[in-house]
């Protein structure tokens, strides 16, 4: 039998109120028609029977045979958590169980819970310990989980700012107010808009700090570019004005964007990007992490990538026998852990059997199908690794992360398309091993990036960028991806045409810089060297890598929804 509660963010943003608090806050409200995803409608509340046959995901993570009790707490800050009674140590009376719980619950509240005990358990002392990672693995009986490897970003945020460019800028031409944004000051005037409005999304931002100047900039276009609904309200909170309202923020937090729905926080963002970026991410936010197709007719639309009278990059489709299906219930999770990132819907046909595709309408290759056993992880993998694009247009900047502090070599193509360059990146195992990248057009920050990486002329050619080693391929010796696959092979061991020096800028920060001056106008910058550019992993990132064998849960505001908020931590069984 499980018992599965959820706990949820005691404070509205993760920040600790001035003074002690007065008790537990009460879990927060599920939406309409959503009984949460323990309701098992044979059980009592919060209980999930698995004595009996059953298909509920969560019994087929247990042993089939024995019997055993478990307590998940499902908690936004630690993660989905699984607790084990000793029998031993708890059989001598109902107090000790009574004891053993409120010492669980506790451990997920503000404040401790034990003072709640009833007369007769108060004196009892009960025993309860949390699984380990280990335990969980193999209280199924099953081998492990295979590593998986989820892609950070999704395809609206393949051209992010680099923060560390904009901390160079002086900010003198922003423009720093707004009448189009509603500003908050006080923890009663956020309390009061909570409740009036159905979506609040909410910048918090400093004068202090010049990434956050040129956010609220970017921030303040957005409310007056795009027409919200009635119930939507764009906001902002100045925290040098306000600073016990933002007490405890990081440097951060104060360019991220946090999004509300009924009162409840549902995700943040702490991306930088173009007004268009923001307006993508409002608009997933309101849309919700999955869709519910009704009719053919919104399928075909869906499948040709059109969501809300545009066409999209990438959508994911997943076609289900019914909801009750175990399989449409593991793409549900998959969908809410990428939350703001990728457009998911579902269509339900009784006749068919579980089937999920992602459609890209701007590749060659417009559809990819799902192959898996329709676990949660591998979903979430197949889902951000089938929607970015197979050659990614750097022309006018890109991703920090997408292309620096990582491992595979990238390779860019100058010019125009060519056959072999984009067959090759269609293939799945090549872009295992290689980052296909483009650069088309001609600017000032484009030619100092070509003279960087020793590009001499327009003729079109590929580079070969493996850290700081530049090999250089003309297009005129591959004459198909197979070639161009062993050309690439042969010349990663051979002598480099040349090694970029680490005292130097890197020759692809011109690119960025050009988008940084597109967005918010000209300014002479000068491009630092950065040798960390040249490493696996960036050594002063505040958050990991996405973990690759679960994400972890975590306080709404700290970390948001999706998977750009994971971090190596709590284990989640639903992974």
């Amino acid at each position: 039998m499980l018992v599965s509660y959820q706990c949820h963010c005691p404070h509205m943003m993760g920040i600790k109120p001035p003074g002690p608090p007065s008790g537990p806050s009460p879990p927060g409200k599920l939406p309409d028609g959503d009984e949460g995803w323990d309701y098992d409608e044979t059980a009592a509340p919060g209980i999930i029977e698995c004595s009996s046959p059953t298909d509920h995901y969560r019994c087929q993570e247990y042993a089939a045979t024995g019997t055993w009790n478990y307590l998940i707490v499902e908690d936004q800050q630690k993660g989905a958590i699984t607790y084990t009674f000793d029998r031993k140590y708890n059989e001598k009376n109902d107090g000790t169980i009574e004891m053993a719980l409120l010492d669980a619950f506790s451990r997920h509240s503000p404040s401790s819970l034990i003072a709640f005990a009833s007369q007769e358990a108060e004196k009892e002392v009960g025993y309860i310990r949390a699984l380990t990672v280990q335990e969980m693995d193999s209280l199924s009986g099953k081998p492990g989980h295979r590593p998986i490897s989820l892609e950070k970003f999704g395809p609206n945020e393949l051209n992010l700012l680099e923060p560390a460019l904009l901390e160079v800028r002086t900010g003198s031409e922003l423009k720093l107010t707004s009448e189009s944004l509603k500003r908050i000051d006080s923890t009663k005037e956020f309390d009061k808009l909570l409740d009036e409005y159905k979506y609040v999304f909410i910048l918090f931002w400093t004068s202090n700090r010049m990434v956050s100047l040129h956010t609220f900039n970017l921030w303040s276009r957005v409310g007056d570019k795009i027409k919200v609904p009635e119930d939507t309200l764009l906001a902002h909170v100045p925290c040098h004005e306000n600073s016990d309202f933002c007490q405890g923020l990081s440097a951060e937090d104060y360019h991220t964007v946090v999004s509300y729905r009924n009162g409840q926080n549902t995700g943040k963002t702490e991306n930088i990007g173009d007004e268009e970026f923001y307006e993508n991410w409002i608009e997933l936010s309101i849309l919700g992490p999955i869709q519910k197709l009704s009719n053919e007719s919104e399928l075909s639309k869906f499948k040709k990538g059109i969501v809300n009278g545009k066409k999209r990059l990438s959508v994911t489709i997943g076609v289900f026998p019914s909801e009750q299906d175990t399989s449409f219930q593991h793409f549900q999770i998959s969908a809410e852990k990428l939350a703001g990132k990728y457009y998911s819907s579902y269509f339900i046909n009784e006749n068919s059997k579980p089937a999920i595709t992602t459609y890209r309408h701007s590749e060659k290759q417009k559809r990819t199908d799902y192959s898996g056993k329709f676990d949660p992880a591998s979903v979430m993998e197949f889902i951000t690794k089938s929607s970015i694009p197979s050659v990614i247009d750097i022309s006018t900047g890109f991703t920090t992360e997408i292309l620096f502090y990582q491992k595979r070599p990238i390779l860019i193509l100058f010019g125009e398309e060519f056959e072999p360059f984009s067959k090759l990146s269609a293939r799945q195992d090549a872009r295992k091993h290689y980052i296909f990248t483009k650069i088309s057009g001609e600017n000032k920050n484009i030619q100092k990036a070509k003279e960087a990486l020793g590009v001499v002329g327009n003729e079109p050619v590929i580079v070969l960028l493996n850290k700081d080693r530049v090999h250089l391929i003309s297009i005129s010796k591959p004459k198909c991806p197979d070639h161009l696959q062993k050309l690439l092979q042969m010349i990663s061991t051979s002598e480099a045409d040349k090694v970029l020096s680490t005292k130097n800028p890197h020759p692809l920060r011109f690119l960025q810089v050009e988008r940084v001056n597109e967005i918010f106008g000209f300014e002479e910058t000068i491009v630092l060297p950065d040798h960390t550019l040249f490493m696996d992993s960036d050594p002063f990132s505040r958050h990991p890598a996405i973990s690759e064998s679960g994400g972890s849960g975590g306080c709404p505001f700290m970390q948001g929804g999706g998977a750009g908020g994971a971090t190596e931590g709590g284990h989640h069984s639903e992974l």
